[in-house]
């Protein structure tokens, strides 16, 4: 919050200085971010009811419960999809604005670099959207994360999971016409 107070006052004090019109937005909510990076997530909730931004992604083999954050227009969005030991499986991820381009930048121009959060390198597959009014595309990611007695990602589930994720972020951000490509070189 103090952080969006003082990027305000620095915005409205520069409008002054240069004599631009400038509106300032309303109150600020608490942000609150995905709780990712834990070995097990036991009390995450059922997927078939989740809200947020796992909402309308079906249950699969082994999936059966989500974690996530709330819907709204925020740059990155994120959803854990566990199975039920409470180990998380997926890790699906949408990007708009710089972040979308950031993410499309490393994906075409390297694959080996370092996993660095909240940008994906390495992931199953990837999908982008149109968003009208922009020049740029919203980016969409799932990345799968095994583990010694489930070695090998559920490829269908993970498009199919990837579309669903993609289609319902989309719709606060204005943006459409959803399009998957092929899984990612992995290292």
């Amino acid at each position: 919050m103090r952080l969006a107070r003082f990027a305000t006052q620095t915005a409205q004090a520069a409008a002054r200085e240069y004599g631009c019109d400038a509106r300032s937005g309303g109150r600020i909510g608490p942000v609150i971010p995905l709780d990712y990076g834990r070995e097990t997530y036991p009390d995450a909730p059922a997927l078939a009811g989740v809200s947020g931004t796992c909402e309308g992604v079906t249950p699969g083999w082994l999936i059966r419960r989500a974690h996530g954050t709330a819907v709204g227009d925020a740059p990155v969005e994120d959803c854990l999809l566990i199975d039920d030991q409470g180990r998380p499986l997926f890790r699906l991820s949408a990007y708009y604005g710089t972040f979308a381009d950031e993410q499309r930048f490393k994906t075409q121009t390297t694959r080996d670099l370092p996993k660095a959060d909240p940008l994906l390198t390495d992931f199953l597959f990837r999908a982008e959207a149109t968003c009208p009014g922009s020049p740029r595309h919203a980016v969409f990611a799932i990345d799968y994360r095994a583990y010694d007695d489930d070695p090998k990602p559920q490829h269908r589930y993970a498009r199919a999971a990837l579309r669903q994720f993609a289609e319902r972020s989309t719709a606060p951000h204005g943006c459409t016409d959803v399009k998957l490509f092929q899984e990612a070189a992995r290292s």
